[in-house]
């Protein structure tokens, strides 16, 4: 009976989910835990560990470590924290730094994936690094030595998935963009695929990240940039099917696309950019250019998010405009619209995430508004750490939100 009792009241959180890439476990941001904060201060503030200076990445977390990227001005920094806030190590990484569009961004930005054994980082000089977690080097490499410079307007900010063996990046740039695995516990190339597009101007810039569609036994690799969104096999590389439908006519030049798709068993939410369309997908069956045919579910003229990914929830889509605050709802079956609404405003970076009943949104000025999630639109909290800058997603993991500002990285209950 004592037993009964002491498992009736653990609380409802323990059954945790990990939180080991930019997305979360799932890798579409969702959250699957009960009991998830949705209103703090100060007070709730288990732990912050002071960092040195800024990255956009999102934390990782596995059981009792996290993992994240920083940068001091002139160098990369990994970190892996316990859980309680202790610092187990940190590395820094050689190669300098690139600051873009007056600090708003550096080669510090992408976020560092886990499988629960090694961690690895990626950053945009090209340097990836797997460790273990004693941060033991394991292996290391730089893309751009191996592949070719970057030829891209602001830094190569994609952040790799993992799959299996496999460790996957796109680089999507002018002239010979590609997609790769690399063996993940050795770094050596699996395989390495051109990139085809058409693509011209600074629209074959993109500064998106590969995602993998799961449907069953079903799992794809797919890449968005460059005017097309394109599914590929795990395994061999080899193209699938693609999908244009994202360019204007006339054609926009300095279409480059940063937000991600999103994905659901049974459909693909692409993005475009600079308030553009936005389109629906579905990957079953899909063969060869899937533009406007049967695969094809819809296609909304205006209003795509331009920097914050979509998130795809019990049959809504939402997104989160870039600059106004605007954070939208749609039927995913349909496209047709929910509602519109106005939450704090301000620049947006990060993406949203949901956990339990709510819909989590981050302003680079550091405010975290959460909405309730469904077909009414509810705001139920705006919260600020100081007016920290921020730029990096939420990561959720046993009942604690892991924020990465500017200037930390604060752990919320």
């Amino acid at each position: 009976m004592k037993k009964l009792l002491c498992v009736f009241f653990l609380p409802v959180w323990v059954f945790a989910d990990n939180w080991p890439a930019w997305r979360g476990m799932d890798g579409n941001g969702i959250c699957h835990e009960k009991g998830v904060p949705i209103k703090w201060d100060t007070s709730n503030i288990l732990w912050k560990a002071d960092l040195p200076g800024e990255s956009a990445s999102t934390p990782a977390v596995w059981n009792d470590h996290v993992f994240v990227t920083a940068s001091n001005g002139e160098q990369h920094l990994v970190y892996c924290f316990k859980t309680d806030g202790a610092l187990k190590w940190k590395h820094e990484i050689t190669g300098g730094l690139k600051v873009v569009r007056g600090g708003e961004g550096n080669s510090a930005c992408i976020s560092p994936v886990t499988d629960g054994e090694h961690v690895w980082f990626k950053f945009s000089t090209g340097h990836v690094l797997c460790y273990n977690f004693d941060g033991k080097e394991v292996w290391r490499t730089n893309l751009q030595e191996r592949y070719g410079k970057y030829k891209v307007g602001f830094v190569i900010s994609a952040t790799p998935v993992l799959h299996e063996d496999k460790w996957f990046y796109q680089v999507t740039h002018e002239k010979d963009p590609y997609v790769v695995a690399l063996n993940k516990k050795t770094g050596k190339e699996l395989w390495k695929v051109r990139r085809e597009t058409d693509a011209r101007n600074e629209c074959e810039h993109a500064y998106t990240s590969p995602i993998l569609y799961k449907d069953g036994d079903l799992v794809q690799l797919v890449s968005h940039g460059s005017d097309y969104v394109i599914g590929y096999d795990v395994n061999t590389g080899k193209e699938l099917w693609r999908s244009g439908g994202l360019q204007t006519d006339p054609y926009h030049k300095t279409l480059r696309f940063i937000a991600s798709p999103a994905a659901v068993p049974g459909q693909i939410v692409v993005p475009s950019a600079k308030n553009q369309m936005m389109i629906s997908v579905n990957p079953r069956g899909a063969k060869g250019d899937i533009t406007k045919g049967k695969n094809f579910q819809w296609s909304i003229p205006k209003g795509t998010p331009d920097v914050p990914n979509p998130l795809i929830h019990d049959g809504i889509v939402y997104i989160c405009r870039e600059k106004s605050g605007i954070v939208n709802a749609y039927d995913a079956a349909t496209g047709d619209e929910i509602y519109t609404e106005r939450i704090h405003g301000g620049l947006y970076r990060g993406s949203p995430v949901y956990a339990d009943g709510h819909i989590y949104y981050t302003c680079r000025d550091g405010m975290v508004s959460v909405i309730k999630a469904g077909r009414n639109f509810k705001l139920v909290s705006e919260n600020s750490l100081n007016g920290e800058a921020m730029t990096a997603s939420p990561a959720i993991s046993n009942g604690v939100i892991y924020l990465h500002t500017h200037k930390g990285l604060y752990a919320i209950k």
